[in-house]
């Protein structure tokens, strides 16, 4: 049983490289060019296994294959897709940019004016974390921006209030 254990784990790291092209099939679940990630593993059945490595699996071979898809399907917190959540890191770029500007506009808002601190803040540190992990930037860009210049702008202010205050 190991020796086949070993065969199948071997044939699934080969399909982990680019796929064979003489295996031509007309319903291939897999492109030709395209490498197989587990996640496209996990998907196909032992049919389609067989079509796209091109070689007849035996019953034992069948077993043990629906084996390792129950193990990898148990473990693919150990191959994470980099589409699992495509719109996290997006929103929270959004959501720093508008951070970011509304520190300046809860400014000018009577009362409320406190929360633009931990608003430009938040629009630093949500610009901060999401710029490396979105593909347009400006969002994340932006929010830094807004978030920086406001608590730069409101330091030297108070500078300024302490050195006239302080004169007098």
């Amino acid at each position: 049983m190991k020796p086949i254990l070993i065969l199948l784990s071997l044939y699934l790291i080969a399909l982990l490289s680019p796929v064979n092209s003489r295996a031509t099939v007309i319903d291939n679940p897999v492109k030709s060019n395209e490498r197989l990630i587990p996640s496209k593993l996990l998907s196909l059945s032992a049919k389609e296994f067989e079509k796209v490595t091109g070689r007849h699996l035996s019953f034992k071979e069948k077993v043990v294959f629906k084996l390792l898809k129950w193990k990898f399907r148990n473990a693919q917190h150990l191959f994470p897709d980099k589409k699992e959540e495509p719109g996290k890191y997006d929103k929270m770029a959004k959501k720093a940019m508008l951070f970011g500007i509304g520190a300046f506009v809860l400014l000018f808002i009577p009362y409320i004016g406190i929360l633009s601190i931990p608003s430009a803040v938040l629009g630093i540190v949500l610009g901060a974390v999401s710029l490396n992990k979105v593909e347009k930037k400006t969002n994340s860009i932006l929010g830094i921006v807004f978030g920086s210049v406001f608590i730069v702008l409101l330091f030297a202010i108070l500078v300024a209030a302490f050195a006239i205050f302080a004169t007098r």
